[in-house]
């Protein structure tokens, strides 16, 4: 299972919102068997980046890229 976007409303950031939809579907990845997940998050998003590291998620690759 992979997560391409997942988004808190403003003013429910910093409630544990984030944390808890995270664990439900790591909850229902174990539930179908899986077990591997993944997900999406901009290099830029250091709030998010580190949510995920705190869960346990391990980054696998870096892209970057350059406006002209």
């Amino acid at each position: 299972m992979y997560v391409y976007s997942i988004e808190v409303a403003p003013e429910f950031r910093g409630r544990g919102n984030g944390r808890a939809a995270m664990q439900l579907f790591e909850d229902e990845a174990r539930r179908r068997g899986l077990s591997q997940v993944g997900l999406t998050v901009l290099g830029g998003n250091d709030v998010a980046r580190s949510l995920y590291r705190s869960l346990g998620y391990a980054e696998r690759a870096v892209f970057m890229s350059k406006d002209l």
